[in-house]
C-alpha cells in the first residue's frame, strides 16, 4: 500500500474517531505526519521534485543574502558572537551558500557565526548534516525543534510561513463566518461546513477591519501569528528576515480574489485541489503580511518592510558585484534573472527588529 493510500486510511479513521477535521488538522497530517507527511519524506525541490525554491535557483541567493546578514552583523556592532537560526531549511541548500559567502567574503562575520537550523524532517535533517557537517562541522547545528535559549543575531525563515498549516473560512450572510472542516461521505475527502472552531479566527478578520462578503474563502493562518510570537519571545537583539510569496490584507482580500489562495503543486503542476494527494503534493496559501506586521508589532517588534523580494535583492547585487566578477558568470546573471523578475513580484521580504541601530538595511532602501 503506497504511502498516499496509507495517509489517507489514517486521515479517514481521525474523523471517523473525532468527526470532521479543521483544514489546518487535516493539513498537518498531510504535510507533516511523521511517517507519511509530504515534507517527512525527503527533498521535494528541484528538477525531479514538485517546485523550485529560491536557493535551488542558483547559490547566488544565499550570496545575497549573506550580504544582508553581514550588514546586520556590522549594525548590530559586529558582535563575537552571532546566530542564525533558521527555520525550515530542508536540506540545508541555503544555509551552505550563506556560510560559503560569509567565510570567502566577510571572514569576520563568518568566524563569529553560528548557524542553527530547525528541521522537523529526520530525512532532510540526514541529508542536509551530510551536506554540512564534512564542510563546517560543529558551527552548524540542526535540530528537530526551536530552542528556548535566547537569540542574538538572524532567524531565517524563506518559504516557510506558507505551508504551516491554515485554516479555511467563508464569509455568510449577515457578516457570520463559518469555517470548512474535511469531512468523508463514505467515497471520497469532501469540505463540511460549520461554525469556527476557535473565537481567533473572528478576531483574525476583526483585528484588519475585514469582513468577509457572503460566499467569500479564506485562509487563516494562525500557525504564522504562533511562530512570530515564538520567535519574539527568543529574540533578545537582532533581526527576523522573512522571505515568502505573500500579499498585504488588503490585497489578500480584494473581491477579485473571493476563491482564496490556496494552491497544491506536484510534478511541477499547479492546481487548487487540497484533496487529490494526499501526502503526495505540496499545499500552500499566500502569507498575509498585514497580520504578521501587526503581530510583530504588538510583541514589541520593529516592522521593516515589506518590499517585494526583487527589489530587495536588486539592491544587493552592487555589494555582489564587488567580490564577484557577475559580467563573467553567465549561470550566476540567468539565476538573477529567475530571483529578481520572474519571482521577484510573487515574493515579498519582512524585516523585523529588536534592539538595534536605527540605520536603514540594503535590501530594504531606507524603507521603515
Amino acid at each position: 500500500m503506497g504511502v498516499g493510500r496509507e495517509l489517507l486510511n489514517l486521515v479517514v479513521e481521525r474523523i471517523g474517531r473525532k468527526g470532521p477535521l479543521t483544514f489546518a488538522e487535516f493539513m498537518s497530517l498531510a504535510l507533516y505526519h511523521p511517517e507519511y507527511g509530504y515534507y517527512m519524506a525527503g527533498v521535494r525541490v528541484g528538477r525531479e521534485g514538485d517546485y523550485y525554491t529560491a536557493p535551488a535557483v542558483h547559490p547566488v541567493f544565499g550570496a545575497l543574502l549573506a550580504e544582508q546578514i553581514f550588514e546586520m552583523w556590522r549594525l548590530a556592532g559586529g558582535p563575537l558572537a552571532w546566530q542564525i537560526v533558521e527555520y525550515g531549511a530542508g536540506p540545508g541548500w541555503l544555509a551552505g551558500d550563506i556560510l560559503e559567502a560569509l567565510e570567502r567574503h566577510h571572514p569576520d562575520c563568518f568566524a563569529a557565526t553560528r548557524y542553527e537550523i530547525v528541521e522537523i524532517s529526520s530525512a532532510l535533517r540526514a541529508v542536509g548534516e551530510r551536506h554540512l557537517r564534512e564542510r563546517f562541522g560543529p558551527r552548524v547545528r540542526w535540530n528537530p525543534a526551536p530552542g528556548v535559549r535566547a537569540v542574538e543575531g538572524c532567524v531565517l525563515a524563506n518559504e516557510l510561513l506558507d505551508a504551516l498549516p491554515f485554516h479555511l473560512v467563508r464569509g455568510e450572510p449577515g457578516g457570520r463566518l463559518s469555517e470548512l472542516y474535511v469531512g468523508w461521505d463514505g467515497c471520497r475527502l469532501v469540505e463540511v461546513p460549520g461554525p469556527p472552531s476557535t473565537p481567533r479566527l473572528e478576531e483574525y478578520f476583526a483585528a484588519q477591519g475585514v469582513r468577509l462578503a457572503p460566499g467569500r474563502r479564506a485562509e487563516v493562518s494562525l500557525a504564522a501569528l504562533d511562530w512570530v510570537a515564538e520567535v519574539a519571545r527568543t529574540l533578545v537583539r537582532g533581526y527576523v528576515l522573512i522571505l515568502d510569496y505573500g500579499l498585504s490584507a488588503a490585497e489578500l482580500y480584494h473581491p477579485d480574489r473571493a476563491g482564496g489562495s490556496l494552491r497544491c503543486f506536484r510534478n511541477h503542476r499547479l492546481h487548487t485541489d487540497p484533496f487529490a494527494a494526499v501526502g503526495e503534493q505540496d499545499i500552500t496559501a499566500h502569507v498575509n503580511f498585514s497580520a504578521l506586521a501587526a503581530r510583530a508589532r504588538a510583541l514589541g517588534l520593529e516592522v521593516l518592510g515589506p518590499v517585494p523580494q526583487g527589489s530587495f535583492l536588486a539592491r544587493l547585487v552592487p555589494l555582489l558585484a564587488r567580490k564577484l566578477d557577475l559580467a563573467q558568470d553567465l549561470k550566476a546573471r540567468l539565476g538573477l534573472k529567475e530571483l529578481i523578475f520572474r519571482m521577484g513580484e510573487a515574493f515579498r521580504v519582512l524585516v523585523l527588529a529588536r534592539d538595534v541601530p536605527a540605520a536603514p538595511l540594503t535590501g530594504l532602501q531606507g524603507r521603515r
